[in-house]
């Protein structure tokens, strides 16, 4: 390593109340020290607790000396508190005590909140959601107890969904509900438009993001020792992507295949391997958060491994099979769900580092850059880490989006235009033929052909993006 650089490191630190996140900046004569919470900061002295004072923000301060100055974040644990801001003492925060004790009342903080909230929503009815445009009707298709914490969804060809019901995903304490991830298969066996069928199509699965109906143009065919299978689902579990097979069209997995693996130290639940999206020439590509910055190897299904670790995230793609693995772009925090639309243009959502927002909507190319770089540091105000483009050969951002992005889908369909108009596809054809008008789709067709659909889980709502050419991008 070059002396001459500036150094920065951070890492994720256990306490009773939770984790935090460490980190460290250290430059020639220099360094600063802190500890991020979800509520605050716990930092050394060289931070001003005037600003943030005005801001409405939690910081605590503990202070060294040239003799014995603060460098790294387990420096500030055994250290006393010598200044914070208004909002740091609403938590309890007060000057003498030491900094594991000002972050232990900043966790348990978050908690106080997250109960609070758990309170209210238990004590009154959730309001449904509301549709912006009053063409669409929003309906409730399922919900608790027939499946908790969906992470992920599909339908295949006969309009069943394909859910994910996610168990392992931060369960709280003394958590009662399935021990294990597993996919359902959900079926509206009668059109009230209403899931009534449920089964199980498989179980005992982890960290599970990702799920992806096979499509029927590219069948499995039967091999000498295996039949071809009624139906075939991808899923992404943080560590692994797995082909499961069903031989014999009873919606329950018989067998599976792991067709692609990810070796690594890093087990944040969702920054590993998740998001699929399928082109029309057979390639499927999935992307790879940040992973904390820990060293990894992703394995296909011939042996082929990239490695690295540090860079970011990377979007992948392979062949169904899993084979030939190769990398297509790199420089993303954590790009949790791609998709196609009709011109075979990529797009993904990538959700922002800690300290550069917003969240991004991308048109990935082979090849691209876009910006991120975890070994700079993860708060993403590195001067050599970009959000949108500010650094030569770096790529900008589409748009914005909402917080923590988690799905995304080009609309190439007509469906709004039946479900807004009350009618079925057959009285609309003969309507439009009688009345002598053109092949031209009708307006509210035109209005959502080509958008894109991105869900947002932190603002609770689906944004619609509707593409402007700029250049060779949008």
């Amino acid at each position: 390593m070059n002396s001459r650089l500036p150094r920065t490191s951070n890492r994720e630190l256990q306490f009773e109340n939770g984790s935090a996140i460490g980190i460290s900046n250290r430059w020639h004569q220099g360094q600063y020290c802190s500890i991020l919470t979800t509520a605050g900061i716990v930092g050394c002295g060289i931070y001003d607790l005037k600003t943030p004072a005005e801001f409405g923000q939690a910081i605590a301060i503990c202070k060294g000396t040239p003799a014995q100055p603060l460098t790294e974040p387990e420096d500030l644990l055994d250290s006393n508190i010598v200044g914070c801001t208004p909002r740091a003492e609403s938590f309890g925060i007060r000057i003498g005590m030491t900094g594991r004790e000002a972050v232990e009342l900043m966790l348990k903080a978050v908690l106080a909140l997250w109960l609070m909230l758990m309170t209210t929503t238990a004590s009154c009815a959730d309001e449904p959601p509301k549709s912006r445009d009053p063409r669409l009707k929003i309906e409730l298709f399922a919900e608790h107890p027939q499946i908790v914490t969906p992470t992920g969804l599909d339908v295949d060809h006969r309009g069943r969904v394909f859910a994910i019901e996610n168990n392992t995903h931060f369960p709280p304490e003394g958590y009662k509900g399935h021990p294990s991830d597993r996919v359902l298969v959900m079926n509206d066996s009668d059109g009230d438009g209403k899931a009534d069928k449920i089964v199980v199509f498989t179980d005992g699965l982890k960290y599970s993001m990702s799920v992806a109906v096979r499509p029927i143009w590219f069948p499995v065919a039967a091999t000498k020792d295996q039949p071809q299978p009624k139906q075939s689902v991808y899923i992404a579990t943080r560590r692994e992507i797995f082909l499961f097979h069903d031989d014999d069209g009873d919606d329950k997995a018989d067998r599976k295949e792991s067709i692609v693996r990810l070796d690594t130290k890093g087990d944040y639940p969702h920054n590993g391997l998740a998001g699929f999206a399928i082109d029309a020439l057979g390639w499927m590509y999935f992307g790879f958060g940040e992973n904390l910055g820990a060293d990894y190897k992703i394995i296909g299904s011939d042996g082929t491994t990239l490695s690295g670790g540090g860079e970011g995230g990377n979007i992948y793609r392979c062949r169904l099979d899993g084979s030939k693995l190769s990398q297509i772009a790199t420089g993303f925090w954590n790009p949790h769900a791609s998709c196609f639309d009709a011109f075979g243009r990529l797009f993904t959502v990538d959700n922002d580092a800690d300290s550069r927002p917003p969240c991004r909507l991308l048109h990935v190319i082979p090849g691209g850059d876009y910006g991120y770089r975890f070994r700079n540091g993860r708060k993403g105000l590195h001067p050599f880490t970009a959000w949108n483009g500010e650094i030569p050969g770096t790529l900008p951002m589409v748009a914005g989006t909402g917080e923590a992005p988690s799905g995304i889908l080009a609309y190439e369909s007509d469906g709004f235009l039946f479900a807004a108009e009350g009618a079925d596809r057959s009285s609309q054809t003969s309507k439009e033929n009688s009345s002598g008008s053109s092949d031209k789709p009708p307006l509210a067709a035109e209005e959502y052909l080509g958008n894109l659909l991105v869900t947002s889980w932190g603002d609770h709502r689906i944004d619609r993006f509707r593409l402007q050419p700029k250049g060779t991008s949008f």
